[in-house]
């Protein structure tokens, strides 16, 4: 069932209903309220009774009728004399308060007594309609008094849920004072003796949640026997009633007064022979004759002489019928005439008996010039409407024009005469017809106006594009009569607009295209700084090779206890520190050392806990927030795991001294490309499904210009940091096809992002090595390829050392020379990676053409996944990891050999 709208029903009302608000403005008008006044709804609305230009003193009174309601929470009715469109009116105002502090005013013209009867019986029909409409409550219990039904009615009266009540004893509604008395008629009930209570209406009082008693109006029906018996009950709070009646009361005699002072009405009562028994001020003003002068006399005295006899026969019509109402002239003391409205109501008693008329007496004299004012600006306004610029057509609901005006005419190319009575669907644009007809359909009773742009062929045969207002008009009964559409031509705006988006779009694109040359200038940069630190880490390996090498072999050579031994050490643990440092920098530059599996990432940050707890400062908080069920990545563990550390220890530092909190979230995601183009990643990241890591903390935050640089090699804003950190971090990230997003802001945190693309399957286990061959290198011979000289004579002393003999190229070229000489001779060949001339792979290649079985260990400074990547399937034997030391080469030598 729907509730229509309180508003549309005021629209429709014939009589002005006006709404003001807390501060005295108005707001709500009808269009009844707008004709009495002469004005349109935003000539009015927001604007107090001053400022729309009534009188003063007719201003200052309603102001303090409006705020006298408004105070006292009272309704109030008073009568004006009030200076409509049509001339001055008699109008009864009636005040009522309103929930939000606002107040309600219906005025009612009481200019003719016809219209004043039929307002108050509209009154009382509405203040009826307005009690009946409440919700009542409907409240169920079985024999005992168990609460079994309770609908919406019973929540908004009592307020309590369904859920809390039923099952309860229905005394949770009954007041304390009054709960024994209610149980022991529960316990006393005996159908045989209660017939009388069943459809009896009692008032008690009842109580509501909180414990607040309230005055209820109660209708009890029982039904059933034994246990089975149910009682219902049907609950009306009348609290509002109460007030209402009081208020009814309070109204009945403020009209009293309110007749008695009445000036522009006649009002008075009639004995059932016709004689005056009462008199007003307005029945003086109108007719001439004062109280004394005019009781006990008979009505006819008000008629013209021709009309006196008939004078009866109206009493007879209204006796009989309960009312009569006519219009003519009358006569007034003086002898001089007026038109009047004349309404004569019969009185009876309860037994039906006679006992008198009201009569009342309207003068219409303004009235009949205001007819014809009216028909005079009828014209007026259908000269406005074929002098006006924008085209405008009446039609029926089939479509059939009733009327066009000449602006329409010119439009199309026709007269008013080829357009009447014909449908206008051939005007309006094909393409254009079936949307205009849905649009249509929309229009409805409390949706009269409705707003359609479409295109319509004009007469010369162009398609321009017009705005239609539409405004439909029903009869009484909701039917549609007639609609009225109003149009301009829009089309210079349409083609405005059209450039608008066209020039909108362009403007997307170019800053698109910027984002997009920034994201590559980025990338450039990225790639040229990685080449930079893989180069520089490349030739510092090798350094750091003969640095380590020869201090391990040094070391080897010493006789036990020696304090030199001790000194060795110290320069393989620089050796080493260094080494790691240039790690750092080939991660950044992607040329890290990865060892690549299946790993869950939840399981690995959780190893981590200890770890992690170390490198906290004492004030800062780890929080976990880990996704459980995650896909796992494919990723070198150690890499993954500098990354958590060099976040976290950033986190912290972030934090400071102060207390703060480290979040480490993990997480699945499904990236789009618009996501990716965000993120700080390799051109190779493809969209799909991302696993993410995630820390935040709550420290100092960055600001835009340090958050630009936080990648750059050696940028750091730590007194002894040294600037690799999240420059190693993105390198790995970007090794692992992943990206990294920074959300920042200064005094409020950081967060970091990092997502790594899932696996769908788990990678197979990889199988466990075998044993290492035995440490023996008599009688095999090995050729060292290697261009740094230190690296060169440090491998053959070590090898020299162990047993072999080795013979040492310094190119590619060379050791392909050297090889070639004799390639069966060679058990081994150490080839280094990254050579002038001729490099690892190219030698590699030449080397096998001579003897397809040889047995190379590849040498360099970056990852074995890089450097190894163009030998899969050619056999090699081995990879060494610049920089290396005694150990290191040896086990690898050996373990080839062996193999």
């Amino acid at each position: 069932m729907t509730t229509e709208d309180p508003r549309s029903v005021l629209d429709r009302l014939p009589n002005p209903v006006v709404g003001f608000d807390r501060d005295g403005r108005h707001d709500f008008v009808n269009p009844a309220a707008c004709r009495m006044v002469g004005r349109a709804p935003d000539q009015l609305l927001g604007r107090t009774l001053r400022e729309i230009g009534l009188p003063s003193d007719l201003a200052a009174e309603l102001d303090a009728n409006v705020a006298r309601v408004r105070d006292s929470g009272q309704p109030f009715a008073h009568a004006v004399t009030f200076p409509s469109a049509n001339g001055p009116a008699v109008l009864l105002v009636n005040l009522v308060p309103r929930p939000d502090g606002g107040v309600l005013t219906t005025a009612t013209d009481v200019t003719g007594p016809a219209r004043a009867e039929q307002a108050l019986r509209d009154s009382e029909e509405r203040y009826r309609q307005t009690i009946e409409a409440a919700f009542d409550a409907i409240v169920t219990t079985d024999a005992k008094g168990t609460i079994v039904g309770w609908n919406r009615g019973a929540e908004r009266v009592f307020g309590h849920p369904a859920k809390e009540v039923l099952g309860r004893d229905v005394e949770l509604i009954v007041p304390p004072r009054y709960a024994a008395e209610h149980h022991a008629a529960m316990t006393a009930f005996d159908p045989a003796n209660s017939s009388r209570m069943r459809g009896r209406v009692v008032e008690l009082p009842a109580l509501r949640k909180g414990g607040i008693e309230f005055p209820t109006e109660i209708t009890l029906a029982y039904w059933g026997a034994g246990a089975d018996r149910r009682f219902t009950a049907i609950i009306r709070d009348i609290t509002a009633r109460r007030a209402a009646e009081q208020a009814l009361r309070d109204s009945e005699e403020r009209h009293r007064l309110l007749v008695e002072s009445v000036t522009d009405y006649a009002i008075f009562m009639l004995a059932p022979d016709g004689r005056v028994a009462t008199w007003n001020a307005g029945a003086q003003r109108i007719k001439g004759y004062t109280a004394d002068e005019i009781v006990g006399r008979h009505f006819s005295v008000f008629y013209l002489p021709e009309n006196t006899a008939r004078a009866e026969a109206w009493l007879e019509a209204a006796a009989a019928s309960g009312r009569f109402a006519e219009e003519g002239w009358r006569v007034r003391k003086d002898g001089s005439r007026f038109w009047a409205h004349v309404a004569i109501t019969a009185l009876r008693d309860p037994t039906g008996r006679l006992t008198g008329f009201v009569k009342v007496t309207r003068d219409l004299t303004d009235r009949l010039a205001a007819e014809q004012a009216l028909r005079e600006s009828e014209q007026r306004y259908r000269q406005v409407v074929e002098d006006q610029t924008e085209t405008v057509c009446r039609f029926r609901p089939d479509g059939t024009f009733t009327f066009v005006n000449d602006v329409y005419c010119r439009t199309f190319g026709k007269r008013a005469d080829e357009l009447i009575g014909r449908p206008w669907h051939p005007v309006v644009h094909p393409a254009d017809l079936d949307h205009v007809e849905t649009e249509l359909t929309k229009m409805a009773p409390d949706n009269p106006v409705v707003r359609i742009e479409n295109r319509i062929v004009d007469a010369g045969g162009r398609a321009r594009w017009m705005e239609f207002v539409n405004r439909g008009f029903y009869s009484p009964a909701g039917e549609l009569v007639e609609i009225q559409a109003v149009g301009r031509d829009v089309t210079d705006r349409r083609a405005a607009e059209d450039a608008r988006r066209e020039l909108e779009a362009d403007l997307r694109a170019k800053e698109q295209q910027a984002r997009y040359e920034r994201q590559l200038l980025q990338s450039q940069k990225l790639e040229s700084l990685g080449v930079l630190a893989g180069g520089i880490a490349h030739d510092f390996n090798n350094l750091l090779t003969a640095v380590l090498g020869y201090a391990s072999l040094s070391r080897m050579r010493l006789p036990p206890n020696d304090p030199v031994a001790e000194d060795m050490k110290r320069i393989e643990s620089a050796a080493q520190r260094a080494a790691e440092l240039c790690q750092q920098m080939l991660a950044y530059a992607g040329r890290g050392q990865f060892v690549v599996r299946a790993v869950d990432l939840n399981a690995l940050t959780q190893e981590m806990t200890q770890l992690l707890a170390a490198v906290l400062s004492k004030k800062a908080v780890l929080k976990y927030n880990l996704t459980i069920g995650l896909p796992q990545v494919q990723a070198d563990p150690t890499q993954l795991r500098q990354i958590v550390m060099n976040l976290i220890t950033n986190a912290s530092d972030a934090i400071g001294p102060k207390s703060g909190v480290i979040t480490l979230t993990t997480g699945l995601i499904d990236a789009d490309a618009r996501y990716l183009a965000e993120l700080q990643a390799g051109p190779e990241l493809v969209p799909g499904r991302y696993v993410y890591l995630e820390v935040s903390d709550t420290g100092c935050g960055m600001s835009e210009e340090v958050r630009a640089k936080i990648f750059d090699p050696f940028f750091t804003t730590k007194f002894t940091g040294r600037g690799l950190g999240l420059a190693a971090v993105q390198g790995i990230v970007r090794a692992h096809k992943g990206a990294i997003k920074v959300y920042t802001q200064l005094g409020k945190g950081t967060t970091f992002k990092v997502l790594l693309p899932a696996l769908d399957r788990p990678d197979p286990e990889h199988a466990p090595a075998g044993e290492a061959p035995e440490h023996n290198g008599r009688g095999r011979r090995v050729l060292v390829v290697d261009d740094e000289e230190d690296v060169r004579v440090f491998t053959r002393k070590v090898l020299e050392h162990a047993g072999f003999e080795v013979t040492l190229a310094a190119d590619g070229g060379a050791g392909v020379e050297a090889f070639a000489a004799a390639p069966y001779q060679f058990a081994l060949v150490l080839l280094d990676l990254t050579m002038p001339k001729m490099g690892g792979s190219e030698a590699f290649r030449e080397m096998r053409r001579h003897r397809s079985g040889v047995r190379v260990v590849l040498t360099s400074g970056f990852a074995a996944e890089e450097a190894t990547s163009g030998f899969e399937g050619k056999g090699l034997a081995g990879f060494l990891r610049k920089p290396f030391r005694t150990e290191d080469l040896l086990a690898t030598v050996f373990d080839a050999i062996g193999s």
